[in-house]
């Protein structure tokens, strides 16, 4: 299936269009006014289902983007919650550890008097 955003498929659409058009002129003959009618239905209902198509592709395509942008969305915020995590943790190590210094400074400073 062609990809919607190429010009050349809107260049076949128009040309299905304009034959179309063209065609109906044609046979605008009163004894060919239902015939005509129906070829111009039948290239138009034709035409209208290739970009009906076309569109639904394309959608479906973005859908498809989106589920995958969410699940990278996803990824990155538990990442980035697994961060906090081992940051909260370092943090509370190095309180805990600057509490054990400040004692230690404490009984050198009353050894020290």
């Amino acid at each position: 299936m062609s990809d919607i955003k190429d010009p050349s498929v809107w260049g076949t659409i128009a040309g299905v269009v304009l034959a179309a058009l063209v065609g109906y002129r044609g046979w605008r003959r009163k004894d060919k006014v239902d015939e005509a009618n129906t070829d111009l239905n039948v290239t138009m209902t034709s035409a209208t289902e290739r970009v009906i198509k076309m569109l639904e592709n394309r959608i479906n395509e973005l859908v498809g983007e989106v589920h995958k942008l969410r699940a990278e969305v996803h990824k990155l915020l538990q990442q980035n919650f697994d961060c906090d995590q081992k940051n909260l943790q370092l943090t509370n190590q190095m309180n805990a550890q600057m509490t054990k210094l400040d004692k230690r400074v404490t009984e050198v400073e009353k050894d020290s008097k």
